[in-house]
């Protein structure tokens, strides 16, 4: 006897669910019975947003525009496109104004290098001295603060005293020097070079504490270029916009107008450098001319008292 193998695939009937209804009194009760929970993740997420806007600091932007001018050589017809560029490519701009050679200059005429600013408390400190009234802000302007290579980068210490003076230490060697302000403190480190400080004001208690670091040219410049930014207003339009980043709307504000200033005066003497080059090359070729001219005149005398030539009427001598 052989199996029969039933093969049929075999389908049972869908389970019957019955569609329930969800009513409102029931998420109400739901929502009551955890009443405790959500309205402390509500009064939480309300204190902790609260907070952040309290304590984080706002970022300010600064923007300028620039127009870059088709550079010219100015020297109508004549084709000397060999010696000088025509249009100067709107990213060769742009890498010019991201240069060190332009943010160096801002660095060393704004004093970028110097940072000093109060020792606040940490986390709320900074944020009630934002909401305090101007007068009642701590503040410091330093113009000068020579360091030997030792203390570059070093995180120093300014403690206000009475009558506008001041003290300033150092992490490790402690005192350094006694200063006034308005007037230049130096001291002779041992095995070192002179220390030189000069504060233009002062707006503090006696025993504020103020942190001082006088930071290397090159890592000024590279702060400068991250908070730096220069886009094309719009396509082959000439138009760049400069915006910079900062927590302190005047300083930026200034740093932008010194970038665009330094750029267009480096633009001036650079052009100016041109036409200088271009008067000295012309001047260069009239006198080649002259001599040329002066070798011919003689060539042509000598032929005509050799051959005893007819002279040429005075109009055809001039137009010649």
């Amino acid at each position: 006897m052989s199996a029969i193998v039933d093969n049929r695939p075999i389908y049972s009937p869908a389970p019957d669910f019955e569609e329930g209804e969800v009513e409102l009194a029931d998420l109400l009760a739901t929502v009551m019975q955890a009443k405790w929970s959500v309205l402390s993740i509500i009064v939480g997420t309300l204190l902790l947003g609260t907070a952040y806007t309290f304590v984080a600091t706002p970022i300010y932007v600064a923007d300028g525009l620039l127009q870059v001018e088709e550079r010219r050589t100015g020297l109508g017809s004549l084709d000397i496109s060999e010696l000088f560029e025509g249009d100067t490519p709107i990213n060769t701009e742009i890498e010019l104004l991201r240069s060190r050679s332009i943010l160096g200059d801002v660095i060393d005429n704004l004093k970028l290098d110097i940072r000093a600013e109060p020792d606040y408390f940490p986390i709320f400190g900074a944020a009630l001295a934002r909401h305090a009234s101007p007068e009642n802000r701590r503040s410091i302007q330093v113009d000068t603060l020579d360091v030997s290579s030792d203390l570059a980068g070093v995180q120093l210490t300014l403690v206000a005293e009475q009558a506008d003076r001041y003290q300033l230490f150092g992490p490790e060697t402690g005192f350094l020097l006694d200063g006034v302000v308005g007037q230049t403190a130096s001291v002779q480190l041992r095995g070192q070079e002179p220390l030189a400080l000069f504060v233009s004001e002062l707006n503090a208690e006696p025993g504020d504490r103020f942190l001082l670091q006088r930071q290397s040219r090159l890592n000024a410049i590279a702060r400068l270029q991250g908070s730096l930014t220069i886009n094309e207003r719009g396509r082959n339009s000439g138009i760049l916009a400069i915006s910079l980043e900062g927590e302190n709307p005047e300083d930026v504000s200034r740093q932008v107008n010194e970038i665009a200033n330094i750029y267009v005066r480096q633009n001036v003497e650079r052009k100016s450098a041109e036409a200088e080059q271009t008067l000295s090359f012309l001047y260069e070729q009239l006198l080649i001319v002259k001599r040329n001219m002066e070798v011919a005149e003689v060539a042509l005398n000598t032929y005509r008292l050799e051959k005893g030539s007819v002279d040429l009427p005075l109009e055809t001598q001039g137009i010649l």
